[in-house]
């Protein structure tokens, strides 16, 4: 409701109608008053929501890697987008019923290096990963494996199906591994141990998703290549 702040000069504040009357010195002024407009809260309004939200939060985790953030600036420098806006865009159709759809594309571009990964183990507080010597042919096809001389593995989990209901309903964590030397004739180990907090919570998930990624670097760790996504679905059994 507005009131008469003076009788002679006829100024007011408060509401009227749509309005809003301020009075700042010896001018007043008027706004539109902000709309009652509650949130919609019908199916496909939340799913959409919720659709967002998952695209939003996959994309924080992915953009946490430092060669990834890297390769996402890279792909659209004009724009001049954030690394998590330009993820956001693009895994946004790969989350179907909430979840993200087997395969989904997280690089701007398309991984030009192969790997061929053996001995996975997943324990509740690690994940070892070995990789079997590159083949001569694909090495001569790209010579970015030759240059290499150091990979880092990235590894981007995602927990769900919460055992306690009380739970979340997913949770996501990245994890790094340290530069380890690469020869593409001879096997690669990797061992990445888990942050606290992503121990707390995988005996609390039925569902452990995987996402691995290995990036290629020179002797100063300079990004020469990635790897194509391997993309691993783990029972809990831990």
């Amino acid at each position: 409701m507005a009131t008469i702040t003076n009788p002679t000069f006829g100024k007011y504040k408060g509401k009227i109608g749509k309005f809003i009357l301020k009075i700042r010195g010896d001018k007043m002024f008027i706004s539109a008053a902000p709309s009652n407009r509650r949130k919609a809260n019908d199916p496909a309004s939340i799913a959409r929501k919720n659709k967002f939200g998952m695209a939003t939060k996959f994309a924080s985790c992915l953009a946490k890697n430092q060669y990834m953030k890297q390769i996402w600036l890279k792909s659209e420098p004009i724009k001049k987008s954030s690394a998590n806006n330009l993820i956001t865009k693009t895994v946004y159709p790969y989350i179907v019923n909430n979840d993200i759809s087997q395969n989904p594309r997280i690089f701007p571009s398309f991984p030009g290096l192969q790997f061929e990964m053996n001995n996975i183990s997943v324990k509740p507080d690690s994940i070892s990963v070995e990789i079997n010597p590159v083949p001569e042919s694909q090495q001569e096809g790209y010579p970015v494996l030759n240059q290499a001389s150091h990979l880092q593995m990235a590894v981007f989990l995602k927990l769900s199906d919460p055992l306690d209901p009380c739970l979340e309903a997913y949770k996501l964590f990245n994890f790094s591994s340290a530069n380890v030397p690469f020869n593409p004739n001879n096997q690669t180990k990797f061992s990445i141990p888990f942050i606290d907090a992503a121990q707390m919570y995988i005996s609390e998930y039925f569902s452990l998703r995987l996402f691995i990624v290995f990036f290629a670097l020179d002797s100063m760790s300079n990004l020469l290549g990635f790897s194509e996504p391997f993309d691993i679905t783990h029972k809990n059994n831990m």
